[in-house]
């Protein structure tokens, strides 16, 4: 993702992303967004526990591999799937319970 931020593309795949942008949602959709610089290069184990010690309580991605989405959700991170929405739609989506979570055992998503 380059530069990262609500209006970019999500990349599409969280173990090969580059940008890491965090949203702390509040009420009504409105967000503050922070990004961060890492090279994941496959595995991403770095990344995932920086994430989790930050204590990242959910993520909206468009694929990731079935090691890193076991990884997030038995440290209790709620993985979500943006499918082709912009970060903005899918902050707004997931402020309003709209977005699918994925299913950690299926890599499927449920509502």
């Amino acid at each position: 993702m380059s530069p990262g931020g609500p209006d970019a593309a999500l990349p599409e795949h969280f173990d090969l992303m580059e940008t890491v942008d965090y949203y702390e949602l509040h009420q009504g959709g409105h967000f503050e967004h922070t990004a961060e610089t890492r090279y994941c290069g496959g595995g991403c184990y770095d990344i995932v526990e920086a994430m989790i010690r930050r204590d990242v309580e959910a993520l909206v991605l468009k694929s990731v591999s079935p090691y890193t989405l076991r990884k997030f959700t038995s440290s209790g991170v709620r993985v979500y799937f943006a499918g082709t929405h912009s970060p903005r739609q899918a902050m707004q989506l997931l402020a309003d319970s709209r977005l699918p979570e994925l299913d950690p055992k299926t890599q499927t998503r449920r509502l």
